[in-house]
């Protein structure tokens, strides 16, 4: 997101983006986890944790990460409390900064070296999972 460290925290931080996704999402706040705020423009890793109390809840988080990309690519809405500019979903990249080339807000720095490392140890911690 295209914003410091300090602005985020300012603005609730890690309590605060937890309960934008989840109330965008129609979710509990519990099943968004938080793993790691990174500078760089700050950069969130999170996951959603599925409800083992429904029927199939794998089914029910993939649909959940499908309406969560949906709300990510409307860039222009700012519902995380900033613009974003980059976005990875299990190594695939949703969003690029250059995607949004010339709009106000958007624009490149050490955010996508960070996307583009933790995609990089996501897929080895994968590859060694196999």
């Amino acid at each position: 997101m295209n914003w410091t460290l300090d602005e985020f925290y300012a603005d609730g931080g890690t309590t605060t983006f937890t309960d934008r996704v989840a109330a965008s999402l129609g979710i509990p706040s519990w099943r968004i986890k938080t793993v790691a705020v990174y500078e760089g423009s700050v950069i969130v890793d999170f996951f959603i944790l599925p409800d083992v109390d429904i029927p199939n809840p794998l089914d029910e988080l993939k649909d959940i990460g499908t309406l969560l990309k949906e709300k990510l690519l409307d860039v222009k809405d700012n519902w995380l409390g900033a613009p974003i500019l980059d976005v990875d979903s299990d190594g695939e990249s949703i969003i690029s900064s250059s995607d949004a080339a010339g709009e106000e807000g958007s624009g490149t720095g050490t955010s996508t070296l960070i996307i583009d490392w933790i995609a990089a140890r996501d897929a080895a911690i994968k590859k060694q999972e196999e």
